[in-house]
């Protein structure tokens, strides 16, 4: 690598970039849209086929592993991916540190999680367990070579590449797991899925943002971008006891066959909340951390975004949950069928989960990691209490139980913590998203009794989409939530075309 100096130095400023925020936005949602549906199809299918040629007993066993390297993976870059976003002013040699702390931090991640693949194994008593963590480790070093190129992408809104860098990798990864688990390499499939995924994302990276780093820069001024990021995975950390401690007991408590039916179960049921919330999230986040010293500009985008995500997020996963039982027989076969009722509990609790997730962009956006974090502290007890008292009461089905009800319970708090100082008012985000519930609970409804008369799966999930559009239009008395939309792919359109 050239010396900072000696090398075209990219523009990593976003001066440029306020005066189109709204037309970047709506051309950068339309292509992770359409990035996202592509990936939606490859996960789906990746998930369909592997959960017919894998037993609910290898998923298990490698929701295991997951569990812990997941909580290792918290710490993958320190936060600093969001620093790079969210700061206004920052140059070449302050990126170039963060992308050395992200190597160097990899290596220490692989190392610490290698040498705690013999503790995994005892904890769930599946001797298994030591050589799929030992090979899991290798993600952190894959992950932190492209972790700043990734964020740069995203610092410039250029989606249209961070769009097609995320969709082949999930493709090579899906494919690669599926060949594997063909030729008889069992559970290896599954732990290879996220490595083939990560490595294809790194080179992605690397090339679509042809930007190289220098060797680290001695008194380069960091410390405000680790502090920054350490609040995150401060935050993060906390976040991942309340998300995960779920997979611990009940892989603890009922076995790999008992995780392997929730795991899935757990996949299909968040998979529109990671599917619209990811994307609508690497455009908001970005737009909003542009308008933070417009208070009027940024209430009115965050709105907008949030009842964009309740509009596409909420008859889906509404739907998910009347229809929970005949879902999960349709999509994985009948040797799942007892992830049905796990499906339908989740599902329960994931229906506003998007709007919850979304006041991360609030804290963020604002600088306010300190307050998140801090939000985190004082409620890591309600899940914590919820998972063991359901546990002690129902076993597995407990402990999902106390998943559902600890995000229920939660949900309004979190959303009033969040908007405090930003002239938004929780009522106001709740109002953003009553049109969007109320149509898709109905939608749902409607859904569930034509099943339920017809016997027709497909009929039943193809009405809600009309019914769904039709009550909102009737609540709105006008055809906003139509036009609304297509004033987005209009906007992109208009733009391009100019």
């Amino acid at each position: 690598m050239n010396d900072i100096k000696k090398q075209p130095e990219p523009c990593h400023g976003t001066s440029h970039l306020v005066g189109d925020v709204k037309g970047r936005s709506a051309r950068g949602g339309v292509f992770i849209i359409a990035g996202q549906g592509l990936i939606l199809i490859c996960r789906l299918m990746g998930i369909f086929i592997l959960a017919r040629l894998l037993p609910p007993h290898q998923h298990g066993l490698v929701a295991m592993a997951t569990a812990f390297t997941g909580f290792i993976y918290i710490f993958k870059d320190l936060g600093l991916s969001m620093a790079t976003i969210q700061r206004q002013d920052i140059n070449d040699a302050q990126i170039s540190c963060l992308f050395w702390v992200n190597i160097l931090l990899g290596l220490i991640l692989t190392v610490l999680t290698a040498t705690s693949s013999l503790f995994v194994a005892w904890f769930f008593g599946q001797s298994e367990l030591i050589a799929i963590t030992v090979v899991l480790s290798a993600i952190f070093v894959l992950s932190g070579l492209g972790a700043q190129h990734m964020a740069l992408l995203r610092r410039q809104m250029r989606y249209g590449r961070l769009v097609i860098v995320e969709s082949v990798a999930v493709f090579c990864g899906i494919a690669g797991a599926v060949f594997l688990a063909l030729i008889g390499a069992e559970y290896w499939a599954l732990v290879f899925q996220p490595l083939i995924i990560a490595i294809v994302t790194t080179v992605g990276a690397w090339y679509a943002y042809p930007w190289r780093p220098a060797w680290w820069i001695k008194n380069t001024p960091i410390r405000d971008l680790i502090t920054f990021g350490g609040n995150i995975v401060g935050h993060d950390v906390l976040n991942y006891i309340f998300r995960n401690l779920d997979d611990i007991l009940i892989g603890r408590i009922a076995g790999p066959t008992s995780l392997g039916y929730y795991n899935r179960a757990y996949q299909i049921a968040t998979l529109p909340l990671k599917l619209i919330n990811t994307p609508l999230s690497t455009v908001t986040l970005s737009g909003l951390s542009l308008l933070q010293n417009d208070p009027k500009a940024y209430r009115h985008y965050y709105l907008m975004s949030v009842h964009y995500i309740a509009f596409v997020t909420m008859p889906v996963i509404a739907m998910l949950t009347f229809l929970a039982p005949q879902i999960i027989t349709l999509l994985l076969g009948d040797q799942w069928v007892e992830a049905g009722e796990f499906f339908r509990i989740l599902s329960i609790g994931a229906f506003y989960q998007p709007v919850t997730n979304s006041t991360g962009w609030l804290f963020i956006s604002s600088g306010r990691t300190r307050e998140m974090l801090t939000w985190r502290i004082r409620t890591i007890f309600v899940p914590v209490i919820f998972f063991i008292a359901g546990a002690w009461v129902a076993g597995a089905k407990g402990v999902v139980w106390g998943h559902t009800l600890s995000v229920i319970i939660l949900t309004i708090p979190c959303i009033w913590f969040a908007q405090r100082g930003t002239g938004i008012g929780t009522w106001s985000i709740l109002k953003s998203t009553g049109i969007p519930m109320i149509a898709s609970l109905g939608a749902a409804m409607m859904s569930w009794i034509t099943y339920n008369h017809l016997r027709s799966l497909s009929l039943s999930m193809v009405i809600v989409i009309p019914v769904y559009l039709a009550l909102c239009c009737m609540m709105a008395r006008n055809f906003s939530p139509i036009t609304n939309i297509y004033e987005i792919v209009n906007t992109y359109i208009i733009r391009k075309n100019k």
